[in-house]
């Protein structure tokens, strides 16, 4: 593997599923999303609101 998966997880141990899976569960989350929405200079409020859609509408349903 890779020295930002070993840096980050210690070790290759983990399988390159599970690796793919954390990668995709930090890209994916709503707090990413809203970090990544800042970056591109959208202010906090339609930021917010947009997560906050992002959050009920898909994440959730991602996730179960």
């Amino acid at each position: 593997m890779n020295n930002f998966f070993m840096h980050t997880y210690g070790s290759d141990n983990l399988t390159l599923m599970s690796y793919t899976k954390a990668i995709l569960n930090h890209i994916l989350s709503p707090l990413h999303v809203y970090c990544r929405l800042r970056d591109c200079k959208i202010d906090k409020i339609k930021a917010g609101k947009i997560t906050k859609a992002y959050e009920v509408y898909i994440y959730n349903k991602m996730r179960r």
